[in-house]
């Protein structure tokens, strides 16, 4: 079993890197396994396809953002109000563009593609359900009471993240589209 799931991630690793380098999911079932090593018949007895492959990559860098969060749970809160707070939220959810290119990817076949939609769901429900708490401390830590429900006012918050980390490209400044995106979106969903 060890060999196994050590098998499996060395070929995540290997797509990540591949896709790091090309900036592109396109990458064949070949390079994969040359990259890591490893036969098609690795590859297969593995994944069942290039997309499981990737979303067990996006699955993995969502478990990394929920065990950050949880790891910062313990973290004091920092003074300064919301900006403060905003600065912190921005600390700890990187702007992992490979990851939101992942969620776009899926996003998009989605749309035409009920089990993805489904498991894409399932996914997005679980980063929520990990960062609502933080979003209600980050809130409640400066001083302000959200005015929506805080499910929602999350989701708007990663909606506001998502959009800003994939628009960063087309700024001089991506770090501070981020901060200001987020910003305003806490802002409007707070008094």
């Amino acid at each position: 079993m060890r060999k196994r799931a050590n098998t499996r991630g060395r070929l995540i690793d290997a797509a990540a890197s591949l896709f790091a380098e090309t900036g592109t999911t396109r990458v064949s079932i070949d390079e994969i396994c040359a990259r890591a090593g490893y036969t098609r018949g690795a590859f297969y007895s593995n994944f069942s396809s290039i997309d499981a492959l990737l979303f067990a990559l996006y699955e993995r860098k969502t478990e990394e953002l929920l065990e950050t969060l949880a790891a910062s749970s313990s973290d004091p809160a920092p003074a300064g109000g919301i900006e403060a707070e905003v600065a912190r939220f921005l600390e700890i959810i990187p702007a992992d563009v490979q990851w939101y290119v992942l969620r776009s990817t899926f996003g998009a076949r989605a749309q035409h593609d009920g089990t993805v939609a489904a498991a894409l769901r399932a996914h997005g429900e679980e980063l929520r359900r990990g960062l609502t708490p933080f979003v209600v401390d980050m809130v409640c830590s400066a001083g302000l009471r959200l005015v929506v429900d805080e499910e929602e006012a999350t989701r708007v918050i990663i909606a506001a993240h998502v959009g800003a980390v994939l628009q960063g490209a087309l700024v001089d400044d991506p770090t501070r589209l981020r901060s200001d995106t987020v910003l305003a979106a806490v802002r409007g969903l707070t008094e």
